[in-house]
């Protein structure tokens, strides 16, 4: 806390406080040093599991690591249920958005969202394979059903 208030004296001279964020670093990699960014859709009211992307860097864009069983635990969850349906929804729902991507992780406090993102890529440009084919093709699949069924109501 000192640190921060010292550096927002500093730059209290330079910048108007609407000029300035200030974003905590939290790190949320496993034991072995991996960050996991979850992502999942809200369409609606439908909350649709996207993406875990990998990497050994904090700052993940997408997944640098390509281990089978980090890409079978993507697969499980892009095809089942979120598991963290009601932060999600909560988070959304304080943000009042109804259609976007949120970016997360996951730590012993809970989901750490990084961003919402109200217009994302569903998709990449890149071809897949393999798992990465499987969890594309089911991704794309659900959120064009969800899709469907908001434009029909």
């Amino acid at each position: 806390r000192a640190a921060l208030v010292g550096a927002l004296e500093t730059l209290r001279d330079s910048y108007a406080p609407q000029e300035m964020m200030i974003v905590e670093y939290r790190d949320t990699s496993d034991g072995d040093g991996i960050f996991r960014k979850y992502g999942a859709f809200l369409i609606g009211d439908e909350l649709i599991p996207h993406h875990i992307q990998y990497s050994t860097e904090w700052l993940v864009k997408q997944s640098m690591l390509d281990d089978e069983a980090l890409l079978r635990a993507e697969l499980d969850y892009v095809t089942g249920p979120e598991p963290n349906e009601a932060a999600l929804r909560e988070a959304f729902a304080l943000a009042g958005i109804e259609y976007g991507r949120i970016d997360f992780s996951v730590d012993a406090d809970g989901i750490q969202v990084w961003e919402i993102n109200t217009n994302p890529m569903i998709v990449g440009p890149e071809t897949p394979e393999g798992i990465r084919l499987e969890v594309r093709e089911h991704i794309a699949e659900r959120i064009v059903d969800s899709l469907t069924r908001l434009a029909r109501r």
